[in-house]
Order: C-alpha cells, then structure tokens, then sequence
C-alpha cells in the first residue's frame, strides 16, 4: 500500500523559521511585538498544521473509527482560535485575505477593511 508523506520542513528551514519569529519584527531583522512579528504568526500556523495532520486516521480502519464531527470540530475551533491570536483583527480579519468578490458576496460585507490594516 502506498503512502502519502505528510508535509515536512527541512531541517534548515526550521532552524531559519525558529530564527526570525524569535528575532521578530515583520522581517528578518528588527523588532516587534506579538502582532507585528509574522515570522512567529507564520511558525504557529505551521505548528498547528503540523499538529492537525498527526491527528489525521492513518489508514481504511482508522477512518472507519474516527469521529469525523467530533474532530472537524477540534479542528476548526484550533484554527480559528490561532487565526483570532495572532491577527491584528482577530477572526473578522481573515475575511481579508479573501478575493474581494468573495467578501462582497459573503459576511464580510460593511466591513471597514482600513480599519484593520
């Protein structure tokens, strides 16, 4: 049977992300606090990423098992609770990264976008 690797960072590549979100700032040099430092923003996304893959069932029978509302559930309250921590904007903000046709046709409508830049 053949298997799909999850994804993976070089080990390289962990060290540099681990490097700049403990430097800060929006880039790799300089300083800055919790929601202008998006190298550490970017290294959570990936963690939890990273941690809802090893959640994933790993074969037929585990998916047979798995509790699919249950753990869509989880995982979704993860996601939302990480994209509400680091975004200036909270919750609402993720809307922005929307193609603007998406937001006029969805909630994001009356949303003050300049707001939350």
């Amino acid at each position: 049977m053949a298997t799909q690797p999850h994804l993976r960072l070089s080990s390289e590549a962990l060290v540099e992300i681990t490097r700049r979100a403990a430097r800060g700032g929006l880039h790799t040099m300089g300083t800055g606090t919790w929601q202008t430092n998006l190298w550490a923003q970017y290294a959570l996304i990936l963690a939890l990423a990273t941690l809802l893959l090893e959640q994933a069932p790993q074969d037929r029978e585990e998916c047979e098992e798995f509790a699919i509302e249950e753990k869509m559930g989880q995982a979704m309250a993860q996601i939302a609770g990480a994209v509400h921590s680091i975004l200036p904007g909270g919750i609402m903000e993720i809307v922005s990264y929307l193609p603007e046709e998406q937001r006029k046709e969805g909630w994001g409508r009356g949303v003050n976008w300049d707001s939350l830049k």
